[in-house]
């Protein structure tokens, strides 16, 4: 279809519409290749200092308490002898910190695909110091079936993806910055949290409050680290509690696998509380002897309304009221007496009954 313009010339209107055009690979790849170039140009000409990197890193991860407890994680595995080992590293907050005081750096991740058949999810995560042009690329599968074969659902597969790229990214960063700045990063941070002394009591007591949303009591926590039931928490039992409560949050571990046959899900995710609440019971006996009482009162006050209707009929009796009206218009055409006795005629008034209409 063709329509003319201001021009008067016509064109088609398919013309308007942009065509898709299919950029070349070679093109894509020396438009990137044209932007690395230009960063690792700018991180030569502007190079990091190391040590204020590093100390800036350590002054971030030690600014307060719970940011050095949230530097380091915390797992407990068994080896093949049956021995009880506690895997302690930085975290995932630990390599954030890095990257951020490390410069002229670039990192990313992304969730490459979800095989439902196998049951996992794969995420990928890249960094790259324009400095030194290190490159390193970390990969991490996570399973997506519960123990019964069930898929995840659509959200929880969301929840995995997302800690499988936190902990695949933590990985590329920490493998491309010098283990030398991330170990001194984690150790500050681990020092930090075991020198306070003063407020293990209350620090215990928190994070007890923190397990107990997942049903894990305080009697878990001590198995789980192995102490006597008459033994008093230290500052190490603690940092351990505190690291394993950061891998939880990260992602590192689950509860299931930490305390197996403990663990039940969080009231709300299977159960329906509100319809076990003691606040609906409550409000039923409160809200019948209030509502009973003025109940038969609205009910009783529309009986002296039926009488209302009767003003209603009351403008029956003015109908007649513009009849005297209709009486009295005929007076207003009678003529005044004259003073010898005699009507005055006029044009008005009916002709006598000896007029005839042939004498005029």
């Amino acid at each position: 279809m063709s329509r003319p313009n201001t021009t008067g010339r016509e064109f088609d209107d398919n013309a308007l519409q942009p065509a898709t055009e299919v950029v070349p690979m070679e093109q894509i790849t020396a438009m990137e290749k044209a932007q690395i170039d230009q960063l690792v140009s700018t991180a030569k000409t502007y190079p990091r200092d190391v040590v204020k990197a590093k100390n800036s890193a350590v002054e971030m991860a030690t600014m307060d308490l719970d940011t050095a407890t949230s530097c380091f994680y915390t797992l407990k595995r068994t080896d093949k002898d049956g021995n009880v080992n506690f895997i302690e590293g930085p975290s995932i907050r630990c390599a954030e910190i890095v990257k951020s005081t490390w410069g002229n750096f670039r990192s990313g991740y992304r969730v490459m695909g979800v095989d439902k058949d196998n049951g996992e999810i794969v995420c990928q995560a890249f960094a790259h110091d324009l400095e030194s042009n290190v490159f390193v690329m970390a990969e991490e599968r996570r399973r997506i079936r519960t123990k019964s074969g069930r898929l995840y659902g659509s959200d929880m597969i969301n929840v995995t993806g997302r800690a499988g790229c936190q902990v695949a990214h933590r990985n590329a960063i920490m493998g491309v910055v010098p283990k030398s700045i991330g170990n001194a990063v984690f150790k500050a941070a681990h020092r930090m949290a075991t020198a306070d002394t003063a407020h293990v009591t209350k620090r215990w007591a928190k994070v007890c409050k923190f397990f107990s949303v997942w049903h894990i009591s305080e009697d878990h926590l001590r198995e789980w680290l192995g102490m006597a039931e008459d033994a008093e928490p230290g500052t190490q039992d603690l940092a351990r509690i505190q690291g394993l409560y950061t891998s939880l949050v990260d992602g590192e571990t689950a509860l299931e696998k930490e305390f197996p046959g403990v663990f039940r899900p969080v009231a709300g995710q299977d159960e329906e509380p509100p319809k076990e609440a003691p606040t609906v019971d409550d409000a039923k006996p409160a809200g019948k002897p209030e509502p009973s009482i003025p109940e038969p009162e609205p009910a009783g006050k529309p009986e002296p309304s039926i009488p209302e209707p009767e003003p209603a009929g009351k403008p029956e009796p003015s109908i007649p009221e513009p009849e005297p009206e209709t009486a009295e218009e005929p007076k207003e055409f009678e003529e005044p007496a004259a003073k010898n006795g005699k009507k005055k005629k006029s044009a008005l008034s009916p002709p006598d009954d000896d007029w005839n209409p042939s004498q005029e």
